[in-house]
């Protein structure tokens, strides 16, 4: 669990609640009634799925974009958006906004901009009645995600991810995300992991990295393979 340098995650109990499941399934009413149940029940935590737009089956963890926030969880989607508020988005997130904005489409800056303005007011609230946030990062980026279009040279070509084979799999697990270069990545100065953790500091309180020891080691599996 990584947040602000130097300091220490607190003792407290909380909810893992992925903002999808709440009434309505977006960050409106729902979100900040559920914000205040938390206060009142005496939880610390709002522990939160990545915030991402979801593959076509919902899953939050192999989503189009590392960095965006999904548009689907906005509770005024068409909300205006002054272009002042785009350009100054677009400045300070230069390192993906434009790649995400190429592969969404127009309106996607605009979309970022809600995503920022609802979830920032969301959080807000939360942390003033006592809930802080914890955000979840997984180890790897979806598969054919902006981020591997945008940044061929961080991943290794021909190999994709998985777990090997253990005692709850003869076969072991076949992920298929893009497997990460990082003789590449030093090269690049960890620039990716950098700008990638600090959106999650800007989106949440603390984050949770999963499956953290691929920092360390990691399967990797012949594209193509039928399991790991």
């Amino acid at each position: 669990m990584t947040g602000a340098i130097g300091a220490e995650l607190p003792r407290g109990s909380g909810v893992l609640l992925h903002p999808t499941s709440l009434p309505g399934g977006r960050l409106g009413v729902g979100a900040r009634r559920f914000v205040e149940w938390l206060a009142e029940a005496g939880q610390s935590f709002w522990q939160v799925l990545p915030l991402g737009p979801p593959d076509r089956r919902g899953s939050p963890y192999r989503s189009r974009s590392a960095f965006a926030g999904w548009p689907g969880l906005l509770a005024r989607p068409d909300a205006p958006v002054d272009p002042a508020e785009e350009r100054a988005l677009l400045e300070a997130e230069g390192y993906w906004l434009g790649d995400w904005a190429r592969a969404a489409g127009r309106g996607a800056v605009a979309d970022q901009v809600r995503f920022r303005r609802e979830w920032g007011e969301l959080r807000a609230y939360a942390n003033r009645l006592g809930v802080a946030i914890l955000g979840d990062v997984p180890i790897y980026v979806g598969p054919g995600s902006v981020e591997e279009r945008a940044h061929p040279r961080l991943f290794q070509r021909g190999f994709v991810s998985g777990v090997p084979p253990d005692a709850f799999s003869d076969d072991g697990q076949l992920w298929g995300n893009a497997v990460y270069d990082w003789a590449a990545m030093r090269r690049d100065g960890w620039r990716f992991w950098v700008e990638r953790l600090r959106r999650a500091l800007d989106l949440c309180d603390w984050v949770r990295i999963d499956h953290f020891r691929g920092f360390v080691a990691y399967w990797r599996v012949p594209a193509g393979r039928r399991s790991a």
